[in-house]
């Protein structure tokens, strides 16, 4: 939710992000699609989970790479120690721009 990228995308209206991905990353309009930010925390995470009648069995944020920022040398140094920064302490983990949930399907009984 509070990773620069999301913050950026959130910022700009969907129907630019096909042309800035083209020019920042090189790849083909057709391969961006719509963002919808539905699940950016652990309490929506669990609440759809849950509403789908799963369970939350792990819940991690993971760093990315500033492939973002690879269109400017400056950029992209900042956004690499920016990265590390935000790997290397737990407390601003909530700040990395991916999420990995394991959910599980209780069995019958629970």
């Amino acid at each position: 939710m509070w990773d620069y990228g999301t913050l950026v995308a959130r910022l700009v209206p969907n129907h630019f992000h096909a042309r800035i991905v083209r020019k920042v990353e090189g790849r083909a309009e057709e391969d961006t699609f719509p963002t919808a930010f539905r699940t950016n925390t652990r309490a929506d995470v669990e609440r759809l989970a849950d509403s789908a009648g799963f369970k939350v069995e792990s819940f991690e944020y993971l760093s990315q790479y500033p492939n973002y920022l690879m269109f400017n040398g400056a950029l992209f140094f900042l956004g690499t120690c920016y990265e590390k920064l935000i790997s290397r302490f737990n407390s601003l983990r909530f700040l990395r721009g991916w999420i990995m949930v394991t959910l599980r399907k209780p069995d019958r009984a629970e």
